[in-house]
């Protein structure tokens, strides 16, 4: 992430006033564009700022970009953070947010490096290294898959590009 980072200096501990999690958003708006400004409040599972609204709940990047642009985002649609700007899961600049489909977003994760696939993925038993070796290897499928310890069906996966295509 290039250029500075705002933070936010107050952090609550427990029992957030009512609202203050949407005037926080709403003040977003007079910050600097080129800056991050991290969201200071709760965040759910995979880090991203969140807070209930309206009787659901929604991302904070989400809301910011809606409160900012004065409509609610296309159905269908996610409030992704524009790669070339920022990769912050917590900013909430609504500058650096901007509204994209699923395939821009998940675009925008393998620009930034942070996609769960190939070796970065959690249950992954394969290297890049041994994808390519599979790719090469002419033998019969269930003998690949028995020296990798995988299952017929991912060496032709592998070999038909349906995955590690981007290898």
């Amino acid at each position: 992430m290039d250029g500075p980072v705002l933070r936010h200096a107050f952090k609550p501990s427990k029992g957030t006033p009512k609202g203050a999690l949407q005037a926080f958003l709403k003040a977003v708006a007079a910050f600097p564009p080129e800056e991050c400004v991290l969201w200071p409040y709760g965040t759910d599972g995979s880090g991203y700022g969140q807070l209930r609204y309206r009787g659901g709940k929604i991302g904070a990047h989400r809301l910011s970009w809606e409160l900012f642009h004065g409509r609610r985002m296309a159905d269908g649609f996610y409030a992704a953070h524009a790669p070339e700007i920022c990769h912050n899961r917590i900013c909430v600049n609504p500058t650096h947010i901007r509204e994209a489909t699923p395939a821009e977003n998940v675009a925008d994760r393998v620009a930034d490096g942070t996609a769960n696939r190939g070796e970065r993925h959690g249950n992954c038993k394969l290297t890049a290294e041994q994808v390519q070796a599979i790719r090469d290897d002419q033998r019969l499928l269930r003998e690949v898959a028995g020296q990798y310890g995988i299952c017929e069906v991912t060496v032709l996966d592998i070999k038909e590009g349906r995955t590690w295509s981007w290898l």
